[in-house]
């Protein structure tokens, strides 16, 4: 049965905010040198998520939370998942601690209810997601933008609880960020450092940045258990971004990212993994490439279009031997006959017997579901496509029914899964997933500006998934109603679904 959630939340549903006439230094500002323009302001700082449309942040129908680097600096928070936390209705879960994960959620609902979107482009999905939160340097970032509540009207699958969008820094001059923090836990170390450099030609028209991340983590054992709360971890990252305007009518945007990754949680992190109790470890090589073009074709029509790329691949270890406790080089270990002390598997032997110990190595079953560690090995390789075009129309005359600016858009997404379990040498054991997922969507828009107090947002999408043996149809109305210059009420009801 397919997962289908419509939802209807309290927050979503009323939302009163108050609109201040002064006006302020916006969060997302690391500086009046570095900042410019409209994000400069606090009553001009722009937002694009809720109606992926540049509105001003006090007059955006949909209600949108947004934190800047400031907000990271006086928070000391340099991890994208500890940042989050700063919203309210947003936390960051740890999952386990063997292998340290951990997920967004937006208002209780897991990570895999919500978005995460780089610059509006889902790149962290499928497989990816899973590690990728604390992988992001928060320098590049200028803010996030958080849209709490079913978003699938715009952003497709997934978008349930809300949609989280992390907007890089475009610059307006040349600099260079720097960040280093140490942390220490009871002895247990954390080295991070970060950069982030930016170049702006002589008449604007070309930007660049080059940014990464290396962080040093280790393991730490809360209550000397043998067995590690926080992994033991050790990833990189590197990516650019450039901009290139080469008319006043177009716009292209291109982004590179690459992670690499180890990391390791369990008992005796220093013996190899088949040789612990309980181990998770992982190496994760992840790439992605986005290309986004924008043409103003006239004043009241423009047209976008996105694509990228994403392809991970990772080694793997979950598993162990147990209560069995086996230390490497023991020359009962037989890896080619498969036996210890002689003794063959045999998953019934009373434990800490030769055959409970061969089993808790060599056992069946060897089909991912359990069995020795000297099976427990795995290769996962993913590949993910995804393209976005959207046509939006501004009329400057459509009669007396005030302003509106249409949008309507198609998005196509496939990503193909292969997972396979291999042994300790390396050699192939079985196929556990070789899937793929394909969603393509169609969705419509209008902003529509009844007079200077009232705004309406209708919204409709229909999706046709693979997984699915049905059209999904998810339908949005905002509405934001001004009722002085201090005073405006939202009212947002929204879908989502999962497929």
């Amino acid at each position: 049965m397919p997962n289908l959630y419509r939802i209807l939340l309290v927050c979503g549903t009323l939302c009163v905010s108050a609109t201040q006439a002064q006006v302020v230094p916006a969060a997302g500002s690391r500086s009046q040198d570095h900042d410019h323009g409209a994000h400069q302001l606090a009553e001009f700082r722009v937002v694009t998520t809720g109606t992926r449309t540049e509105r001003l942040f006090a007059e955006v129908p949909i209600k949108t939370e947004m934190l800047g680097a400031d907000d990271f600096a006086a928070a000391m928070t340099f991890e994208l998942g500890t940042a989050i936390e700063l919203l309210n209705g947003a936390r960051t879960e740890a999952n386990c601690q063997n292998c340290g994960t951990a997920e967004i959620q937006l208002l209780g609902l897991p990570g895999n209810y919500n978005q995460i979107l780089i610059d509006g482009l889902p790149l962290f999905t499928g497989v990816a997601s899973v590690y990728g939160i604390d992988q992001v340097p928060t320098l590049v970032i200028e803010r996030i933008e958080v849209v709490k509540g079913g978003g699938s009207s715009l952003y497709g699958p997934g978008a349930v609880a809300g949609v989280i969008n992390l907007i890089p820094e475009e610059p307006f001059d040349t600099h260079t960020h720097v960040d280093t923090t140490l942390r220490d836990i009871d002895g247990s170390t954390t080295w991070q450092s970060q950069f982030a450099s930016f170049l702006v030609s002589e008449n604007g028209s070309l930007k660049g940045s080059v940014y990464g991340l290396h962080n040093d983590q280790a393991d730490y054992d809360a209550n000397n258990d043998g067995f590690s709360e926080l992994v033991q971890r050790q990833n990189t990252t590197l990516g650019s971004y450039l901009w290139w305007t080469p008319t006043d009518h177009t716009r292209l945007t291109f982004n590179y990212q690459y992670i690499a990754e180890d990391r390791r949680g369990g008992d005796r992190l220093d013996v190899p993994e088949e040789y612990a109790q309980i181990a998770e470890a992982l190496t994760t090589d992840y790439h992605w490439a986005t290309l986004n073009w924008d043409q103003e074709i006239s004043p009241e029509l423009t047209f976008t279009a996105s694509a990228s790329a994403v392809k991970l691949y990772r080694d793997s270890f979950y598993g162990g031997t147990g209560e069995e406790l086996i230390q490497p080089g023991d020359p009962r270990v037989d890896t080619i006959a498969k036996t210890f002390n002689g003794a063959p598997p045999d998953a019934d032997a009373p434990p800490s017997s030769d055959a409970a110990r061969a089993a808790a190595l060599f056992g069946a079953p060897t089909d991912g579901t359990g069995g020795g560690s000297f099976h427990s090995f795995g290769y996962t390789d993913t590949t993910t496509w995804f393209f976005d075009a959207s046509l939006s129309y501004a009329p400057t005359d459509l009669g007396n029914t005030g302003s509106h600016n249409f949008i309507v858009g198609v998005q196509s997404e496939t990503e193909v899964l292969r997972d396979h379990q291999l042994d300790a040498d390396g050699n192939f054991i079985a196929v556990l997933h070789h899937d793929s997922f394909r969603n393509t969507g169609v969705f419509f828009q209008d902003e529509w500006r009844v007079n200077n107090r009232w705004e309406l947002v209708p919204g409709l999408r229909v999706d046709q998934a693979n997984t699915l043996d049905h059209w999904v149809v998810s339908p949005r109305i905002a509405a934001r109603w001004e009722t002085s210059a201090e005073l405006a009420w939202r009212i947002n009801y929204s879908s989502g679904f999962l497929a």
